[in-house]
């Protein structure tokens, strides 16, 4: 399945790691936090394998949301994303899965 990755930090990264090493399902692009806002970011980035137009760097989803629809993305993976995740975006994917943080 699809999946879209919304993280930040170093634990966002080791779960990325984990996900491309098992080979589990086909990520198809990422929310990090703005520049300057994010840690383990090129680590992130570097692991994902992304180009860049699949990386999206915005604190609200709701502007690029054509552009993570487009992506055709079944699940929503986030792990230690800081923003909330609004309802707009939600509605894109089957299935979400978060750690640490509140959607609404």
């Amino acid at each position: 399945m699809k999946i879209f990755y919304a993280t930040n930090n170093y634990l966002g990264w080791k779960v990325l790691q984990e996900i491309i090493e098992k080979g589990a399902d086909e990520l198809v692009g990422m929310a990090l936090h703005p520049v300057g806002k994010s840690k383990f970011a090129d680590e992130i980035i570097t692991t994902s394998g992304l180009d860049d137009s699949k990386i999206f760097r915005e604190k609200n989803l709701n502007t690029i949301s054509t552009q993570i629809h487009d992506l055709q993305p079944a699940i929503l993976l986030s792990v230690n994303y800081g923003y909330k995740i609004k309802k707009q975006i939600l509605s894109i994917f089957n299935f979400t899965v978060c750690h640490s943080y509140i959607y609404s």
